[in-house]
């Protein structure tokens, strides 16, 4: 048997077994929802397929990527191996505020405006400056 724990309107986990507890209401589910548990929403009187899990995961992959974090070094070396620029020639497609980031940053976020800013300076794409922070290269 295969259950999924209800608490508060929403699912929050799922077992072999019932959870004793008033807090929790214990819905039979099948072994394929229990393997796939996530993909399920609890609808007020049913456990039904999230209509919205396909966008809900790519905001996560959004929210990590945008997390995701390089060295000032891995940066400016992976700018150099794919256009053969030097950090000099970097600097001077950026505003005044860019600059300064530029300058006394010794780590990089990819939620970090300078970064699009950068890359759309050089003429990368979200893709691929995306990319760049999930393999430490361009290419």
């Amino acid at each position: 048997m295969y259950y999924a724990f209800i608490e508060n309107e929403k699912i929050n986990g799922c077992g072999q077994c019932p959870i004793v507890n008033e807090e929790f209401q214990n819905i039979e589910i099948t072994e394929e929802i229990y393997n796939n548990i996530d993909r399920y929403i609890w609808s007020g009187a049913e456990i039904i397929l999230n209509p919205n899990y396909e966008q809900e995961c790519e905001q996560k992959e959004k929210e990590r990527i945008s997390r995701l974090s390089l060295t000032k070094r891995e940066v400016l070396l992976a700018i150099f191996d794919d256009k053969g620029i030097t950090p000099e020639q970097i600097k001077e497609k950026l505003d005044e505020r860019g600059k300064i980031e530029f300058d006394y940053a010794n780590e990089y976020f990819r939620g970090n405006p300078l970064i699009d800013a950068l890359g759309n300076a050089l003429g990368y794409t979200s893709q691929q400056l995306d990319y760049l922070f999930t393999n430490k290269t361009m290419r």
